[in-house]
């Protein structure tokens, strides 16, 4: 669960890209937090997800180096669906 705190000082940071849609979702929560003289917080949440995400590639990296898997798991992509919680467009 993301956190509603006071700002602080900024720590590492990490870029991503999402959805037009996701992003104006997510801009329209950072007015409205704002507003209230609050920040939205995502860094325990996305440091545990992050985590689990460089464990995962952590044990890949190391199966394609002892040859117990291919290098063409390293192209694998995911594909998400377009719109996963049915919000209207």
């Amino acid at each position: 669960m993301a956190l509603i705190t006071k700002k602080n000082k900024r720590r590492h940071r990490i870029q991503f890209t999402m959805s037009c849609e996701l992003h104006e979702r997510y801009t329209s929560y950072q007015v409205r937090a704002k507003n209230l003289g609050l920040v939205i917080n995502f860094s325990n949440d996305f440091e545990e997800w992050f985590n689990i995400q460089l464990d995962n590639i952590g044990h890949e990296l190391n199966r394609i180096e002892t040859g117990q898997v291919g290098p063409e798991l390293v192209c694998e992509t995911k594909e998400f669906p377009d719109n996963p919680y049915g919000l209207e467009q």
